[in-house]
């Protein structure tokens, strides 16, 4: 059987390893996420006659690092602006502004 100094020092270890690996793990989803610029928007006219002007621009197609385009819809949006995505286990993907 260790000793009270070895259990001690064992206590520890774990407990250095365990607050490592918890801090790996939230790192490690913030990492996900990708940094993606707004391409094209689509906008919504208001409805008044005289208006004409755009109430709401959403942005509906972001492109990557990469270079690869993805449909997204991002509310209140302009072409140009930074998007951080994720994408979920079923492929679909989430932007939201930066």
């Amino acid at each position: 059987m260790p000793a009270r100094e070895e259990m001690f020092m064992i206590r520890q270890h774990m407990t250095i390893v365990g607050c490592a690996l918890a801090l790996l793990c939230i790192v490690s989803t913030l990492a996900g996420a990708a940094e993606m610029v707004c391409i094209r928007v689509q906008e919504t006219m208001s409805a008044a006659p005289a208006g004409g002007q755009p109430y709401r621009t959403d942005c509906v197609t972001a492109r990557g690092a990469d270079g690869k385009e993805v449909a997204v819809m991002v509310p209140n949006a302009r072409a140009g602006v930074k998007l951080d995505c994720t994408t979920s286990a079923d492929g679909k993907t989430v932007c939201v502004l930066k």
